[in-house]
């Protein structure tokens, strides 16, 4: 069997050529593109492809977007992590970056495929091989990989790196290879500096075959086949649409005359690229031809002002990326009812514009008695009609007009909200997701558990019973009421819009709520606009991440919880410790408000220290009682827990920390320290995103890759503070724990660990008093604090410090002002002390010197040392100066390169017995480079790559003394 491969440069045509001498004929030639599948047939331009294609190559992967690179080197970053995740080893891929805000990578197939299944690959090639891979990216995806590469016909056009191409600006740029430890670090800068000349090939390590990939490759197989089956069926019932002139209401719908333009555009946007598909576009190579089809709609859409996506260009991404989710996607079926919800009403009554070519009134009243079926719903359940009786089919219905929807951001419904009716009676509003609802089996079994009956059904039945249900419960409304849906737990805040003039974040545009998985509860709802309730939805967990159930604890005696607050109080023997850890948990719960409320940017880490034994973990998992009732919220295990479940839970609650225990590098690996490190550095800010898979919280494809937010709090357990980095220790508040603070401290543990629902009663005051509290006196309280603090503490240089201080004594305050609410000045003497200690200003400006800084002395020592001393460095090959201009004027600097002082360091730490703290010359070199005294980071002509300037005043400064200049 032959193999073709071909290539192209400029606008020349395809050349294709057959897989002899490949290599010489690219070297001399070096073609701008070449396929990067090679295809065992090869045709010439203008004839369809010949029948039986198989392909063979490398797993490739494209990553591109139009806007900040950074994001796309830090979805390329989650990529590799996954693949770490799978036990491959990054070395045996390719790794390029593109030249123009991209990156591409290809993996052998040999990492995918048995040794047998790879030669046979080689030898006859694989069919439908692109849409395999497509397949295999979905499992893989994130937000922006390019899955647009995956249409290869003759084996898809490949970028090789033998020419140069002229940017936008007339820079000059190259596709060049990099190495995955480069890309790990890479930022904006260096993708730009390194893009800016040709570079040599990097031979990959040899490819071994990797169970994870290969089981991933296998179910992408799956997949696909299972599409087609799915494709054969839907091609055999799709409605005759020759061209969109076929049916009068797609042209108008194209051309925007026959859109209900009020229609949210996740909704418009879904159904007219569903109709779209429905007209013969259908793949995604019709993308263009789809978007000039429907200008008019987009002409009229822009026009419109007011709403959120009002430029032409915005809504054309939006457009497009609906038409990319539906083309291909054999999931989605165009149906009548779907496109009538879009409409204008004049379009909309009339059923011969809807994808529906009526001959006659006969064939209309058949249509409309068909979809109707043969049930009723009413209060008492759901009827069926039969040519001689009426037979019950369920006790069970939905209350009229109590219909409600969630969707996911394509406009798909998720689930529905419904006040269920048993036997008459109407029980509590319910949540039932799409799946539940159509599995025949869990919804029979949601029914009896709910106390009723239903017979058996095939499935047509079940799917007219469904039907029946919805348009009772829907009958009298004009259309479903949308609810918000949240994956948060615990605190949430919805802020309504501000009206024009009125003033931002008053009390009049904001609404709390406590969400549980099960049920929300009201705190103090805002009046100035209509807030519907919150409901918890998760499609992959739908008993919720931590499954709090604060507010089922029951009510407590007053004089026991009294106790338990008595016994709180005096836990710990140091003070300020104690102090820290009760002003941080309280704080937790008015951290969203203060959040939405403009208040905050950032929230504080915690990081509770103590030796073995000191009573740290027992004091934590107590206190996390305060956040749940029945089901226990435990610390997690570090050296069990993986980054991607610790990013989980930080995106599933507002109000609910994190806590992570037994931190220790001699516990874990260190790329899970490093890994760990960076996501607190970024958990810090409160809001940051980071990108979650299985979907989003309503519950879109399982695929899929959505950004969601950090809010959580987050705190962590070790035994000594992390110094590692200068910008971590300002993020941070320790809490120090000490074996000599727990003499005479067994009893209130005692009493505590054996009443620990007094703890989540108390938890329950401060859950409640979070979301129905005057929300000026909240403000006024944190502004008060904010000035007492900042006029103790501030010294022009310490900002992040000053404002976890802050945090921290307004999660004090507002503990204490939950228990003078609840018992008077039986606490007061004692709180008041406690915060004196909180203050002590001592305790706040004390500086501990971050590992980076000791790092460098050590190394500073040792440019000093003898020429015999393990571990010596030289100027001139480890370090070398120069001199600059700076705003001071002439200034010295200092270069340093990081692989050659870690090898040194390296060395010196095995000398002395000590466990090294960086684990990489990279991981050194991104310490460095974030280091307060670190001015630039660069290759330097004479010392070579990941070189970092120093500011030798600055590093004096942080009291590092100079190296040593012999």
């Amino acid at each position: 069997m032959s193999w073709y491969y071909s290539v192209m440069t400029g606008k020349s045509p395809w050349q294709t050529l057959e897989d002899i001498n490949r290599q010489d004929y690219l070297n001399e030639h070096k073609p701008e593109f070449m396929t990067i599948l090679d295809c065992n047939a090869k045709w010439n331009k203008g004839e369809p492809p010949p029948e039986n294609l198989a392909y063979r190559g490398p797993f490739y992967l494209d990553w591109d977007s139009d806007g900040d690179i950074n994001s796309v080197l830090e979805d390329v970053r989650s990529f590799m992590r996954k693949l770490q995740e799978l036990g491959f080893d990054l070395r045996q891929a390719s790794w390029w970056l593109s030249g123009r805000k991209g990156v591409h990578c290809t993996i052998p197939m040999v990492c995918l495929m048995s040794e047998k299944a790879k030669n046979l690959a080689m030898l006859k090639g694989v069919p439908d091989l692109p849409d395999i891979y497509r397949s295999l990216a979905w499992e893989l995806i994130t937000p922006h990989l390019d899955m647009r590469v995956y249409t290869a016909k003759r084996g898809r056009m490949w970028r090789t790196t033998y020419r140069s191409r002229t940017l936008d600006n007339g820079q000059i740029s190259w596709k060049v290879p990099i190495h995955p430890e480069q890309l790990l670090t890479l930022d904006e800068q260096g993708y730009w500096d390194w893009c800016s000349q040709k570079r040599p090939d990097i031979r990959p390590e040899d490819a071994e075959f990797n169970k994870g990939l290969s089981t991933l490759y296998s179910v992408a197989i799956a997949n696909l086949n299972e599409q087609k089956k799915t494709r054969a069926k839907n091609k055999a019932k799709k409605l005759s649409f020759p061209n969109p002139s076929a049916v009068p209401t797609i042209q108008a719908l194209f051309s925007g005359d026959a859109v209900n333009q009020g229609k949210n555009l996740n909704d418009i946007k879904l159904q007219m690229a569903i109709a779209a598909v429905a007209v013969g576009m259908n793949t995604l190579e019709h993308e263009d031809k789809y978007i000039e089809s429907i200008k008019g709609f987009i002409e009229k859409r822009s026009q419109i002002k007011g709403l959120t996506h009002s430029s032409k260009h915005d809504i054309e991404v939006a457009m497009r990326e609906a038409f990319r989710y539906v083309a291909e996607n054999n999931y989605f079926e165009y149906t009548s009812i779907g496109l009538r919800s879009i409409l204008q009403e004049e379009y909309a009554s009339n059923l011969d514009y809807c994808g529906i070519d009526m001959k006659d009134e006969i064939e209309r009243v058949k249509f409309v008695q068909n979809m109707a079926g043969d049930m009723h719903a009413s209060d008492l359940g759901v009827v069926q009609l039969t040519s001689k009786d009426v037979l019950t089919v369920s006790d069970y219905a939905w209350k009229p007009d109590s219909l409600q929807v969630i969707r996911d951001e394509n406009g798909l419904i998720t689930h529905y909200s419904v006040i269920p009716v048993v036997l008459g009676n109407s029980l509590p509003r319910m949540v039932i997701s799409l799946a539940e609802l159509n599995n025949q089996v869990k919804f029979s079994l949601h029914i009896q558990k709910l106390g009723g009956h239903i017979m058996g059904l095939t499935m047509k039945e079940s799917s007219r019973f469904r039907q029946a249900l919805l348009n009772f419960a829907g009958s009298s409304s004009d259309g479903y009421e949308e609810l918000k849906a949240t994956c948060l737990e615990g605190v949430y805040v919805d802020v309504a819009d501000a009206k024009e003039n009125e003033e931002h974040h008053t009390e009049s545009l904001f609404s709390r709520f406590w969400v549980e998985a099960k049920t929300t509860h009201e705190g103090v709802v805002s009046k100035s606009s209509i807030h519907n309730y919150p409901f918890y939805v998760d499609a992959s967990n739908e008993a919720g991440i931590f499954k709090t159930d604060l507010f089922n604890v029951p009510e407590q005696n007053k004089s026991e919880l009294q106790e338990a607050v008595k016994h709180l109080l005096d836990l710990n023997g140091n003070t300020y410790s104690l102090s820290v850890v009760l002003g941080w948990f309280s704080a937790c719960f008015i951290k969203h408000i203060l959040y939405r409320m403009d208040l905050i940017k950032n929230f504080p880490l915690m990081q509770i220290v103590g030796q073995a034994g000191s009573g740290k973990t027992t004091t934590i998992n107590l206190l996390l009682n305060l956040f749940s009732f029945k089901n226990k919220l435990n610390v997690l295990a570090a050296n069990n827990t993986s980054r991607f479940a610790i990013e989980k839970r930080l995106v599933s609650s507002a109000s609910i920390p994190v806590v992570v225990d037994e931190v220790k590098p001699q516990n874990v690996s260190p790329q899970w320290l490093q890994d760990f490190r960076g996501l607190l550095q970024v958990a810090y800010t409160v809001g940051s995103t980071v990108s979650k898979g299985g979907g989003n919280t309503a519950g879109s494809h399982y695929a899929e890759l959505s950004n969601q937010p950090m809010l959580a709090p987050i705190a962590w357990l070790g035994e000594s503070i992390d110094t590692s980095q200068t910008s971590l220790l300002e993020r941070l508040v320790p809490a120090m724990f000490h074996l000599d603070d727990k003499v005479g401290r067994a009893e209130h543990v005692k009493f505590l660990s054996r009443n620990e629902v007094l703890i989540s009663a108390l938890g329950y005051l401060l859950a409640k008093r979070a979301i129905t509290c005057d929300l000026l006196d909240l403000k006024n309280s944190y502004l008060t604090v904010e000035e007492e603090v900042s006029h103790l503490l501030y010294n022009g240089a310490n900002d992040r410090i000053v404002s976890n201080a802050i945090a921290v004594t307004a999660g004090f305050d507002f503990f204490t002002a939950t228990l003078f609410e609840h018992f008077g000045d039986v606490f007061t003497e004692k709180l008041k002390a406690m915060r004196l200690a909180l203050l002590n200003k001592a305790f706040w400006t004390t500086e501990v010197a971050s590992e980076v800084v000791m790092f460098m002395k050590s190394m500073s020592n040792a440019s000093r040392e003898s020429d015999i001393s393990v571990g010596k460095i030289v100027i001139g090959t480890h370090y070398r100066f120069m001199d600059g201009d700076s705003a001071a004027g002439r200034v010295q600097y200092l270069i340093v390169s990081a692989p050659r002082l870690f090898f040194s360091y390296r060395k010196r730490c095995k000398e002395i017995g000590v466990v090294p703290v960086y684990s990489s010359d990279r991981e050194l070199h991104s310490v460095l480079k974030n280091a307060s005294f670190a001015v630039d980071s660069f290759t330097d002509t004479s010392l070579g790559t990941d070189c970092i300037k120093i500011d030798v005043a600055k590093m004096e400064e942080a009291g590092v003394a100079n190296f040593s200049t012999k």
